[in-house]
């Protein structure tokens, strides 16, 4: 009863993902939950909220977390949460095959998907993005001028911009031997941080956050607090429901009337 056993979109999304789960359970005797896409999207805030607590209260918050097979997005003002979704992409499904073809087709896909995004909610308004994502953490790490935070890394616009640049100009191979990562974990650090440079080039923020944390904190977090404890920071306050918050994006998608 004490243990949590969960599975994200990899076997979300799988064809055979009832054969999986009836083996594991037969094995193992532990009966795998799915978490939704939407649920994935509510923990990441969670998390963060937990992490970085009320400093994240003011202004206009891009939220965004890069699974294996998906990516959450969260935009909220003044604590507010405005538009929640959960795209069925990630960094292993930009990642399919060679690496540099697959960055150059991440490259003409990502940039469609944000002006998407864009059309239904005003991305420029967007005064700080916080990431969650191992990959872009590392690379960040290894390259960038950043400043440590008791939760993570904090950069500045400028500093940013510095990192894109320098991003740009390496081979994988030199941001590898650069950032002290394998070359596996370079490749995925350089797709993580496409996915970011497409979301971040229409924002006009002031600061890129980026926690010290994975999506797998998030369920353990989330555990902890079902199980009673709070944490240093506590739990998120007033935070609005997600899904509502997801039902309204997919309105002003097809121009329903909020009235």
């Amino acid at each position: 009863g004490d243990v949590r056993a969960v599975a994200t979109s990899a076997v979300r999304d799988a064809t055979n993902r009832e054969v999986f789960l009836d083996r594991v359970e037969k094995r193992t005797g532990f009966q795998i939950e799915i978490v939704d896409a939407i649920e994935e999207t509510r923990i990441a805030h969670q998390l963060v909220r937990h992490l970085i607590g009320p400093e994240l209260d003011q202004g206009v918050v891009m939220l965004l977390a890069f699974g294996g097979g998906g990516t959450q997005l969260i935009v909220q003002k003044d604590a507010e949460i405005e538009l929640a979704e959960s795209r069925q992409f990630g960094i292993l499904k930009l990642q399919e095959g060679p690496i540099e073809p697959a960055l150059r087709a991440a490259r003409r896909f990502l940039p469609k998907v944000v002006r998407s995004i864009a059309r239904v909610h005003e991305l420029s308004k967007v005064e700080h993005i916080v990431v969650v994502s191992t990959d872009v953490f590392r690379l960040a790490e290894g390259l960038g001028r950043v400043r440590e935070r008791p939760w993570g890394l904090e950069l500045t616009r400028r500093a940013y911009i510095q990192l894109e640049a320098k991003e740009s100009a390496l081979t994988i191979q030199q941001i590898a031997e650069q950032a002290s990562l394998e070359r596996g974990a370079a490749e995925l650090a350089c797709m993580a941080f496409e996915e970011l440079r497409a979301f971040a080039e229409p924002c006009r923020f002031r600061r890129l956050l980026l926690p010290r944390c994975s999506m797998l904190d998030s369920v353990m977090l989330d555990k902890a607090l079902s199980l009673g404890g709070g944490g240093p920071v506590g739990p998120p306050r007033n935070l609005p429901d997600t899904v509502e918050s997801s039902a309204w994006a997919v309105a002003r998608k097809y121009r329903i009337s909020e009235s």
